[in-house]
């Protein structure tokens, strides 16, 4: 679909709207990036191109083609601008429209089923800023008066389809002044429910609140998610070696490290959603850099456990247990690859159905382990037993954790792979 994004000309402003930064991005580029995750196939800027070109030129994101139709007048002239661009006969029949004085995300730009003879709006009580425009929408205006947009478009015509615009961020951002509202509603927006596939625990009541003060702040450098997952990848690792030494102090070292590399983990994907450029492989890419945190200190704390105790049992299980995490692990990224994920968040057991109003003993039993399993909360139980002294007994928990998870991946396969009819007859339900 087409977007179509309108840009006023405000001579008379210190700094044109369209450039006003909000979490990290200018208003014009977070409009551009929005329509294009929303799924938009081209772009047409009405608006000055000799200004607004750079911002497409500049931004590396973009993959979609964006043409111009030249228009000089302010966003309070929209419904001009709007007219301009179709009797240039740039309009396709159907498009998305907003404007770039305001803050707008890939939820506002729904794939609605549309037809002739509806014309889809935003909300009428709330003028959100953003349409699908219909045949009927482009109609309208044709027999219309110039001028403001969004107030030429709100009456009681029943063909109305009002949005939703509940679930996306948004806010108006008239000038500078408003930048601080508009950018307390896209933090906001960081947070994450309670859930498996979202935040555990200590993520939702601790962490987060902290991760995304530290992202307001780092939004607007050059600091890229990547980068921060790197730096946790790091201070993971550092918390590896020094758990090793077995040394009280050393390790409750270790346990601060493992939390603060607990803390980036938040850090990266808020950054990736307030500048829109999440992806795919940052996602793979945090999602192995996780995994390896999780095997090197599980290692390292077999090795604590044996220079605290004598036996070199625990560094063997510690090789024993890193090695066959590192092998399951091996296969989940195989079933991530099919199912086209990349995070253990989104992964399924065999067993769990949704659909289920009762739970098996053991569907309910994986999913209390699948939270004590977020990384959030099993880094602070890891670091409370550091900090009391019992290395040891933080070691078998995670050992224990490690050699669960690769049994039940042994079970499902197993299970999964049984014959139709044997299944049917032990299933409960």
């Amino acid at each position: 679909m087409q977007a179509v994004i309108i840009v006023g000309n405000d001579q008379a402003a210190e700094q044109a709207r369209f450039e006003l930064v909000v979490g990290g991005l200018g208003l014009l580029q977070r409009a551009l990036r929005a329509v294009q995750r929303a799924g938009a196939t081209s772009v047409l800027i009405v608006g000055p191109q000799s200004r607004t070109k750079p911002v497409v030129e500049h931004d590396p994101t973009l993959s979609i083609p964006v043409t111009w139709c030249e228009h000089e007048g302010p966003f309070a002239d929209s419904g001009a601008a709007l007219r301009a661009a179709r009797d240039a006969g740039l309009l396709e029949p159907t498009f998305w429209l907003t404007t770039a004085d305001r803050l707008v995300s890939p939820p506002l730009f729904p794939k609605l089923p549309v037809t002739t003879d509806v014309l889809v709006v935003e909300d009428d009580v709330d003028p959100v800023g953003t349409f699908v425009a219909t045949p009927a929408f482009t109609e309208r205006f044709a027999a219309g008066e110039p001028g403001d947009l969004f107030g030429g478009v709100r009456s009681d015509d029943p063909r109305h389809h009002p949005g939703d615009p509940k679930k996306a961020v948004w806010a108006v951002v008239a000038d500078a002044s408003q930048i601080p509202a508009a950018m307390q509603r896209l933090t906001a927006s960081l947070r994450k429910p309670l859930g498996r596939e979202d935040d555990g625990l200590v993520a939702h009541f601790i962490n987060r609140p902290i991760s995304i003060q530290i992202s307001r702040v780092l939004v607007n450098t050059f600091v890229t998610p990547n980068q921060i997952t790197a730096v946790g990848l790091a201070f993971g690792l550092l918390a590896a070696a020094l758990v090793a030494s077995g040394d009280w102090l050393t390790m409750v070292l270790a346990g601060l490290a493992l939390q603060t590399s607990s803390l980036l983990d938040g850090v990266d994907g808020e950054l990736a959603r307030m500048r829109l450029t999440m992806s795919h492989s940052g996602e793979w890419f945090d999602t192995v850099c996780d995994d390896v945190i999780n095997i090197s200190f599980m290692l390292g704390l077999g090795i604590a456990s044996t220079t605290l105790t004598g036996h070199s049992i625990y560094t063997t299980l510690g090789i024993i247990g890193a090695t066959t995490t590192a092998i399951t692990v091996g296969f989940f990224y195989r079933e991530f690859i099919r199912a086209g994920v990349a995070s253990h968040n989104h992964f399924k057991w065999g067993f769990e159905k949704a659909e289920k109003t009762q739970k098996s003993l053991l569907e309910n039993a994986f999913t209390v382990f699948s939270w004590i399993a977020k990384r959030d909360f099993y880094t602070v139980l890891l670091v409370t037993l550091l900090v009391v002294g019992l290395p040891t007994m933080a070691f078998v928990i995670m050992f224990t954790g490690s050699s669960l998870i690769s049994v039940g991946y042994v079970i499902q396969k197993l299970v999964s792979r049984a014959p139709k009819g044997k299944l049917a007859a032990h299933d409960p339900t």
